[in-house]
């Protein structure tokens, strides 16, 4: 049997325009991609942006990476928002953004200190959606300083936790949602249910009303505890150090009770960040009756795993689950009566400033603050896939 590979010369030119047309079309999408990213824009709060596909934006693309990925409906709230975030009149058959440009190079420049583990990744997560969008918002007055007393309401995802009923021991924990707190399994392990009371919306504890000269805040909020969660895994003081606290639920329609973000985003825990900021009562006393009256903070420097492990002898081990700071004699470290509070940095989000919480503050040396020994704190973005476990609506 014989083919004839022979084409006519009317079929030899429609295979020409349709090469012709094939090459137009592809060139004119990777012009029209090159013309996007050559956009320049505004975003809707008014700083410099670059027009580009949203999965190049992380600034905005960790919010809606598990939609696009898993093609799932996008909730309404959360399309109104990206619709306000997109560059009208740019189509390339893609969603396009309006990225603010002083924040681009953003991941490039932190990085965690040493991992040779990856945390998991929670961007599919069934329980994600417990965790509030609008989180780590602070009031836009306050300056960043190095140390000593917050402002009020400064950091409004700040729980304390009153353990024991006479001469209570305090610990610190933080809102991440309205029924949530979490904090150090170390707080909790010989601790009754009903021997835990937690407050949120606290400032100053020697005042009935938290005032200064321009406003009061609203009340605190004295929260029951249904439920004590402990990790599984959790033995001794040194590894596993979490735990969730079930309350009852919280007002989030007041200024000074608001939750902190968690690190939802595993590209952004590649992040080196060279400071945390640790917030408390316990600095620098130990128990309810010795404790710092107004909410502190202080910055503390990350120390290097291998130095921090040395620092120790061995016991306990350091792992990449741990994060070291302190140690020097020109930061802080955190005291006993810390334990449980947040170890947190500041990220951007659409020109907006949000705490994200990256520690949990777990253990140290006997007298706290003491020069070249550092803390240790349990590294929150590896414990993501057990909360979002752990937690109910």
């Amino acid at each position: 049997m014989m083919f004839n590979f022979s084409l006519s010369y009317d079929r030899v030119e429609m295979l020409f325009w349709l090469t012709i047309l094939f090459y137009t079309n592809w060139t004119s999408a990777g012009g029209a991609e090159s013309e996007v990213r050559a956009r320049k824009c505004l975003t809707r709060d008014n700083l410099p942006g670059q027009c580009m596909k949203i999965q190049q934006c992380q600034q905005i693309w960790v919010y809606y990476e598990s939609y696009y990925k898993w093609n799932k409906p996008i909730p309404l709230r959360m399309k109104k928002r990206l619709n306000s975030l997109s560059c009208i009149h740019m189509s390339v058959g893609e969603t396009i953004v309006c990225c603010a440009t002083k924040y681009l190079n953003f991941e490039h420049n932190m990085k965690f200190a040493i991992s040779n583990e990856n945390p998991p990744d929670v961007s599919m997560h069934d329980n994600l959606h417990l965790l509030p969008y609008e989180c780590g918002k602070a009031p836009s007055d306050f300056k960043i300083r190095n140390g000593g007393k917050t402002g009020l309401g400064e950091f409004p995802w700040m729980a304390i936790l009153f353990i024991g009923k006479v001469f209570p021991k305090i610990c610190g924990g933080t809102i991440i949602n309205e029924r949530y707190i979490l904090t150090a399994a170390h707080c909790l392990t010989k601790a009754k249910r009903k021997s835990i009371y937690v407050r949120v919306g606290e400032y100053d504890l020697a005042k009935e009303k938290d005032c200064v000269p321009t406003r009061c805040a609203s009340p605190v909020q004295n929260l029951s505890v249904e439920n004590i969660i402990i990790h599984p895994n959790y033995r001794r003081r040194h590894h596993d150090d979490i735990a969730l606290l079930r309350v009852s639920k919280m007002n989030f329609k007041v200024e000074n009770v608001k939750p902190i973000c968690l690190p939802i985003n595993p590209k952004s825990n590649e992040q080196e960040v060279k400071k945390l900021t640790v917030t408390g009562w316990g600095l620098p006393f130990t128990n309810a009756l010795t404790a710092n009256m107004i909410l502190q903070r202080a910055e503390l420097s990350i120390v290097d795993q291998k130095q921090c492990q040395k620092t120790y002898n061995d016991s306990p081990r350091i792992t990449q689950k741990h994060i070291c700071t302190g140690g020097s004699k020109s930061m802080m470290a955190t005291c006993p009566g810390d334990s449980g509070g947040p170890l947190q940095t500041q990220v951007y989000v659409n020109g907006d400033v949000r705490y994200v919480q990256r520690g949990i503050v777990s253990f140290g040396p006997a007298v706290c603050g003491k020069e070249r020994v550092p803390s240790v704190n349990t590294r929150v973005d590896f414990y993501l896939d057990w909360i979002l476990d752990s937690i109910r609506a």
